[in-house]
């Protein structure tokens, strides 16, 4: 059982570099983890590495470039797709 166990995780920026890092790290710690970004290849890249290390959850949601979402509406849209 991990530190995050039973916790959910947004994780904005993940599709490369801390955020990136960040998520894998939360979803090996055993959270659910939210993955946002703007690049739907490098997204698609993380969760699957979530997935391949054995992660139960990963969800993602890709940012248009031209849309310039706050936080809230970020998480509002995670929140929506949770199981």
């Amino acid at each position: 059982m991990g530190r995050l166990t039973g916790k959910i995780a947004i994780v904005m920026g993940a599709g490369r570099g801390i955020g990136r890092a960040t998520a894998k790290l939360f979803a090996a710690e055993g959270a659910k983890v939210a993955v946002v970004s703007l690049t739907p290849a490098n997204v698609d890249a993380v969760v699957a590495d979530i997935k391949a290390a054995g992660g139960s959850y990963a969800e993602y949601c890709v940012t248009p470039a031209s849309l310039c979402l706050p936080v809230p509406k970020g998480l509002d849209l995670a929140i929506e797709r949770r199981p």
